[in-house]
């Protein structure tokens, strides 16, 4: 990829990360994205096919690392022996219910490099929250 493809791209990513964590995905809109990125709309679509390619291009690593967390915990807990209870807790399991319960907050320090609002922080920014 030359460095005005990379550019492009990058200018994109950050356009749509601004529009997505602003707005949401639902309210999130393409002709914002391409505009605040200073590209064309046929560009974007050299890079992409829909809205909801752009954002699992944003976030698959990141929830793929949550899956795999959850996965591995629901596995232990399959697992583990019920006499035991929260003492007998696998460590990786532990870790899936903090980062679950610290999902919001870890999620928007991974993409943005800065700390979630206080609503998302509280749930108060969840559908069906008031």
């Amino acid at each position: 990829m030359g460095e005005t493809e990379q550019t492009t791209l990058n200018l994109i990513l950050s356009a749509a990360m601004e529009e997505f964590l602003e707005k949401g995905f639902k309210s999130a809109s393409l002709r914002n994205i391409v505009k605040t990125a200073g590209v064309t709309t046929g560009a974007f679509y050299g890079y992409y096919d829909s809205k909801e390619d752009l954002f699992e291009a944003l976030v698959s690593e990141q929830y793929g690392y949550i899956m795999d967390c959850f996965c591995k915990a629901q596995q232990e807990f399959a697992d583990m022996n019920p006499a035991a209870g929260f003492n007998g807790l696998p460590m990786s399991a532990t870790a899936a219910i903090n980062l679950v319960i610290c999902a919001p907050y870890r999620l928007s320090t991974i993409i943005t490099q800065k700390p979630p609002s206080a609503s998302v922080m509280n749930g108060s920014s969840l559908p069906g929250k008031a």
